[in-house]
């Protein structure tokens, strides 16, 4: 609420570093390790390290020219007052 939006210039980065620097908590990198490692292990409750940083994050490093989602809504559109949305994602998820 009243915050600018976030501005989409920056070229899209990955999100998984493997040693890279990224930003990832510990456990999702050792869930990407695993998943590497096990292609057909099945992981549940993967929901509370969804955490509304990781989104925000991860948000941040996608394509700003990508197409839009399956709901139609362009990257810029949901950037606006992302805050309040990501917020809101986290809740609904719980």
């Amino acid at each position: 609420m009243g915050k600018a939006a976030h501005s989409f210039s920056e070229p899209a980065q990955p999100i998984a570093s493997h040693g890279g620097g990224s930003k990832l908590s510990a456990g999702l990198e050792r869930i990407a390790q695993k998943a590497q490692v096990s292609p057909r292990e099945r992981f549940t409750a993967l929901a509370h390290r969804l955490t509304e940083d990781f989104l925000k994050e991860t948000f941040l490093r996608m394509n700003p020219h990508g197409a839009p989602g399956i709901d139609r809504v362009s990257m810029n559109a949901y950037g606006q007052q992302l805050d309040a949305k990501v917020a809101d994602l986290v809740a609904r998820m719980k």
